[in-house]
């Protein structure tokens, strides 16, 4: 059975960490041995989930952003486990990687998920120089695989691209429609847009609450939930409250029913300056649940512009409010929207698909 190290800078929650516990959760029942190594102390709640399926955890103390000490440490605890292969699993761990195998006959795969943003010209070279370095180079998306190519000159012949596997069965609601909505303080008639994401500059959630301020001024029956935590919580509530939505916003934090959420809601909002394969939007589609999409959020190869979601063309205030008030007007189309990311989603997005092709790169790199 092959040995692989998977790196990781923490395991709260997020899109990366959620594939990387649905991958190392079913790996060892397809030939592969995972360990992970979390390059932070900020473990939860993945941590626990790991260890209770059997996974070993190792965790390193982090005294600043890039502390070469972790890298060496690695480099050892990597030795005593014999890896065979390691894999890093987002941009900012890849140098530890790197680090941790430079010199060695150990091989390692590197991984980008989103394009990257604020990236000095240092860091820029930093992250060519260990892409190049990599015996292989992971994607989740052709957008992002597209990016690597041409931000990074890697050989699209060294870049893997495997897409996002979703647990359907995670997603399957427990609860009513009317249930969940009244739990959440929700009148069953509104219209319900849903966030889920962390609440950060990248995910520009403070644009969607404008959007949305906007178009309930001309449909009133309308509320938002927003799923997550986040730097930006507390000044999206005072945001909230100062453009006067604050009774039909609801910050909902971190929620381990998101299936249920996911099926009450009539329609799923990201504004996101840039994503790589959002998960979120995978599994809103797979639910059944229309989206509603920035550019930034790259997802021209997953949905067709009224066919399945929208992708806002022009990101104005005016226009996202436009495009929301337009898709409560049209719950025909919002319901064939619906149908048909439903079908296009789930056997693209399959976590046996991801788990096959995981596999096929960890025993193909040499």
């Amino acid at each position: 059975m092959k040995r692989v190290g998977m790196v990781i800078g923490q395991l709260t929650y997020g899109g990366a960490e959620r594939q990387l516990y649905e991958a190392c959760t079913r790996l060892p029942q397809h030939g592969i041995d995972p360990i992970v190594y979390c390059l932070s102390e900020n473990t939860e709640p993945y941590r626990e989930l790991l260890e209770s399926k059997g996974i070993q955890v190792r965790t390193f103390s982090r005294s600043s952003h890039f502390d070469v000490k972790r890298g060496w440490a690695l480099r050892k605890r990597i030795r005593e486990d014999r890896i065979d292969l390691l894999h890093s699993w987002l941009i900012d761990d890849n140098p530890y990687a790197w680090m941790a195998t430079v010199g060695t006959r150990l091989r390692f795969i590197a991984s980008l998920r989103s394009r990257p943003t604020r990236r000095d010209p240092l860091r820029k070279r930093i992250d060519r120089f260990v892409f190049n370095s990599a015996q292989c180079v992971l994607a989740n998306s052709l957008e992002v695989r597209d990016f690597l190519v041409e931000e990074f000159r890697i050989e699209e012949k060294r870049i893997e691209v495997i897409e996002n596997g979703i647990d359907l069965d995670r997603l399957m609601p427990a609860r009513s429609k009317a249930e969940v909505r009244k739990k959440n303080g929700t009148p069953l008639e509104d219209f319900l847009v849903l966030f889920v994401g962390r609440l950060d500059k990248v995910k520009r959630a403070d644009f969607l609450l404008e959007s949305f301020s906007f178009a309930i001024k001309e449909r009133p029956n309308m509320s938002l939930w927003m799923v997550g935590e986040g730097p930006m919580k507390e000044e999206l509530a005072n945001l909230a409250a100062n453009l006067e939505i604050d009774e039909k916003v609801h910050f909902l934090g971190t929620r381990s029913d998101v299936g249920d959420l996911y099926h009450a809601a009539d329609l799923f909002a990201l504004c996101s300056e840039t994503e790589g394969l959002p998960n979120v939007v995978v599994e809103s589609m797979a639910c059944g649940t229309p989206v509603l999409l920035s550019g930034g959020a790259n997802c021209s190869d997953l949905v067709s512009n009224g066919e399945n979601g929208w992708i806002c063309d022009e990101m104005t205030i005016d226009r996202f409010s436009s495009l929301l008030v337009g898709i409560v007007d049209t719950p025909q189309n919002r319901s064939a929207a619906g149908e048909a990311a439903r079908e296009s989603s789930r056997e693209r997005f399959s976590i046996e698909k991801m788990l096959k092709n995981l596999k096929k790169m960890y025993l193909e790199v040499e």
